[in-house]
């Protein structure tokens, strides 16, 4: 059974050990918010029924979004450590959670798997965060011609400029890993006046 309600307790604890404990006391915390949330996440992907393709039940839409909320939380306080395996473990929590039920809300899924992408590049794993980057782009890439040739500029909290933020990030640290990719810049250099207005 999905246990959002557990899983913010674990989360909170985690959080609230990472400020004031020992190592110790804190990987124990974490570790243990993590497995639970883990455990949560593989349980939502089996109940979200391929969402949005198919329909969901409310209370399990409610339950992933929490739990891609637990999964955020931990992937930012633990970007501010020094421990980048848990830092990813929790983003692909996230990442996974959000792609469960919100996987048609493209500013929720952009800062997701940046979290991800990033860790694994400071991990080493340069290749799989080249993935994750690709996933983004082509997911994304139709919002330049939206909005290529528009004049009016979208505020800093419109969804599209979220996403948009996000495709930017995801091309440039495409770019810094693979250079020499043409497309990936031609499409960077149509993006930037976009996100200039």
């Amino acid at each position: 059974m999905l246990n959002a309600a557990e899983s913010k307790q674990l989360t909170e604890t985690a959080l609230n050990t990472l400020e004031t404990s020992d190592e110790a006391e804190m990987r124990s915390a974490v570790e243990a918010a993590l497995t639970f949330l883990a455990e949560q996440v593989t349980l939502l992907r089996e109940k979200a029924n391929g969402y949005p393709a198919n329909p969901i039940q409310a209370d399990i839409w409610m339950e992933g979004a929490a739990l891609a909320t637990h999964g955020a939380a931990l992937a930012e306080a633990l970007h501010k450590t020094d421990w980048t395996e848990a830092e990813l473990t929790a983003a692909q929590c996230w990442a996974s959670a959000t792609l469960a039920v919100q996987s048609h809300y493209r500013n929720l899924v952009g800062p997701a798997m940046l979290a991800m992408a990033e860790p694994a590049e400071r991990l080493g794993e340069t290749q799989y965060a080249a993935s994750l980057y690709d996933a983004i782009i082509k997911d994304f890439e139709d919002l330049i011609d939206t909005y290529e040739g528009e004049t009016e500029s979208l505020s800093e909290e419109d969804e599209d400029r979220v996403a948009l933020e996000s495709l930017k990030t995801a091309l440039e640290r495409r770019l810094d890993i693979h250079p020499n990719e043409d497309t990936r810049r031609k499409q960077l250099e149509r993006l930037l006046p976009i996100l200039a207005r």
